[in-house]
């Protein structure tokens, strides 16, 4: 099964046939008419991508898009009727994904909602990590328990060695700052 999707639209058709599609996709749906239980939901289901129409009965979209955003990074698409630039504009500023307007195409929201929910599983496949697990350098972050960051950092300092570098002759070592150690290629190729 899927992850759970937001679906906050104040028209219960939409809302009811963005759910179908959805479920049919596999997706778990906490559907809501309105902000204030949407915020409910948010503060106690765990949620991975928000789908919400702009204009609500009783809360902007775009402010409930707002606060949502300040506690939770999952993709949120904004719903709307509204077409005009700078609503889009708005939306995408106070930190929306994605803007679809109506009327839309459900399987194409489907399609919004697998690419977003993809991207987001592509990039963070590392989930949560523990401290000491992360080397960073330079603006690169790799994961030294990753096979991956592992083999990236290894090809990174192979390149260094390879490259003439103007730098005093007993600097061989790549200096990263580590739980307060300086790690050298030679302590990376241990697999250390």
């Amino acid at each position: 099964m899927n992850g759970t999707i937001l679906v906050v639209d104040d028209e219960q058709e939409i809302a009811d046939l963005i759910e179908l599609y959805l479920r049919n996709e596999g997706y778990a749906v906490s559907k809501h008419y309105n902000a204030r239980t949407a915020l409910q939901a948010v503060a106690t289901e765990p949620v991975e991508l928000a789908v919400l129409d702009v204009m609500l009965p009783d809360m902007d979209g775009f402010q409930l898009c707002r606060q949502i955003r300040e506690q939770h990074h999952y993709p949120i698409i904004l719903l709307t009727s509204r077409t005009e630039g700078m609503d889009r504009i708005t939306g995408l500023t106070l930190g929306a994904d994605d803007y679809v307007t109506k009327p839309f195409l459900p399987l194409e929201l489907v399609a919004r909602v697998k690419a977003h929910l993809r991207r987001c599983t592509l990039y963070n496949t590392a989930g949560p990590q523990k401290v000491g697990q992360m080397i960073s350098f330079s603006g690169i972050t790799l994961n030294k328990n990753n096979l991956s960051g592992r083999v990236a950092l290894k090809k990174f300092l192979s390149f260094l060695h390879k490259k003439k570098i103007n730098s005093p002759p007993g600097f061989s070592m790549l200096m990263l700052k580590y739980g307060g150690l300086l790690l050298c290629s030679s302590v990376l190729q241990k697999g250390t």
